[in-house]
């Protein structure tokens, strides 16, 4: 029994794993002789990526950048700290921002809301496939769709649907109830998610600078549409930072025009009751005439008063207008930015590459570990 052990130990039974060890050189070998199903892949993938970027709608980026500047007063108070962090590309800016302004990271979602996004649908643009000024709602929602691709599908694959939608009638459009909420048809939601796509801003949390890209299918719509779409986003941060100074602004106003009305009447009172009692020196007159001339004062305390207060709020909402800093105004974009064909070719290339040797390695395994 021992002398049967040793020999198992000097004889020791093949290793079966040996024999799925796969040869490098055998596969290199029939690479070299399949090379023929690499060629095919590489060439199928090229054609498909040439459609793909011939076919692939092309599109023109508008861009600018721009800084929103911080208060003096805000800036004041971190004196040299705000310098020295900015050294080390720390925004103590954006970090200790005034309360009453939107902070530049929530720009994007300022971009991305109802009110704005409304706002760009109504934005007219000029494209040379439309040949006319369009608005971007008319343009995605009606324009597109009465193309003769679209029609054809209208008509037939798409005809039980248009005879439903016949039938049902229109969709509801936008209603806005006062002190209610607002109703959005299909068609708006639809285009307001693609403008979700086609504009967007982004907003750099050490610099602070802010950039926004918009993209359409002409150079120079693109353009147009990111001027305005900055124009909006200045405009909606100034509201919001000052609403209350505006607010404020108003009540003096409306209450300076009512006093300065009163004002008047009782400095036009005082000056008739003067002409008509210039060589009256009754007690009655004197006291008559006193109690106006009270009035009189009262009236022009307040009217005077109100003044100043009204320069002031006008100052306050001056001082609290922010101030932007337009580092790249948008221009017409010289290049379009998609579809960048030339790298759609080279990727469809490496992808045949790839196909083609997982078919060949493929093949090498099920012929050597399969049938074997």
């Amino acid at each position: 029994m021992k002398e049967k052990m040793e020999l198992q130990h000097q004889h020791p039974s093949p290793n079966y794993y040996e024999e799925d060890e796969i040869d490098l050189v055998a596969v290199a070998k029939h690479i070299i002789e399949n090379r023929h199903i690499i060629y095919k892949s590489v060439a199928i993938c090229t054609v498909i990526g040439l459609l793909v970027a011939i076919f692939s709608p092309v599109k023109y980026t508008a861009k600018a950048t721009l800084i929103p500047e911080a208060g003096e007063a805000q800036m004041g108070n971190l004196g040299g700290l705000a310098g020295l962090a900015g050294m080390a590309g720390i925004n103590i800016g954006g970090m200790m921002g005034d309360q009453s302004t939107i902070p530049p990271e929530l720009y994007p979602e300022v971009v991305k809301s109802w009110p704005f996004q409304k706002q760009l649908m109504e934005t007219e643009i000029t494209l040379a496939e439309v040949g006319r000024p369009i608005t971007v709602y008319e343009y995605y929602a009606e324009w597109k769709k009465e193309q003769l691709g679209a029609k054809i599908k209208k008509y037939t694959i798409g005809l039980p649907g248009t005879i439903k939608k016949a039938i049902s009638g229109e969709p509801v459009k936008m209603v806005a109830t006062k002190g209610g909420p607002i109703v959005i048809s299909k068609e708006q939601a639809i285009v307001r998610k693609t403008l979700e796509d086609l504009v967007v801003v982004d907003v750099d949390a050490k610099s602070g600078v802010i950039s926004l890209e918009v993209e359409m299918p002409e150079a120079l719509a693109a353009a147009q549409m990111g001027e305005v779409a900055l124009e909006y986003l200045q405009a909606y941060i100034t509201d919001y930072k000052t609403e209350k100074a505006r607010q404020n602004l108003i009540f003096i106003q409306d209450s300076f025009n009512e006093k300065e009305a009163e004002f008047l009447a009782v400095q036009k009172e005082l000056a008739n009751f003067q002409d008509k009692n210039q060589f009256v020196s009754t007690a009655m007159a004197r006291t008559e005439e006193k109690a106006i001339s009270d009035k009189y004062n009262l009236a022009n305390s307040i009217y005077q008063e109100l003044a100043g207060q009204l320069e002031q709020a006008k100052i306050a909402l001056k001082d609290k207008m922010p101030n932007f800093t337009i580092l790249e105004p948008v221009s017409v974009p010289i290049e379009k930015s998609a579809p960048k064909r030339g790298l759609i070719l080279v990727i469809s290339a490496f992808l045949g590459v790839i196909v083609g040797l997982g078919m060949v390695f493929f093949y090498h395994l099920k012929e050597n570990f399969v049938i074997n």
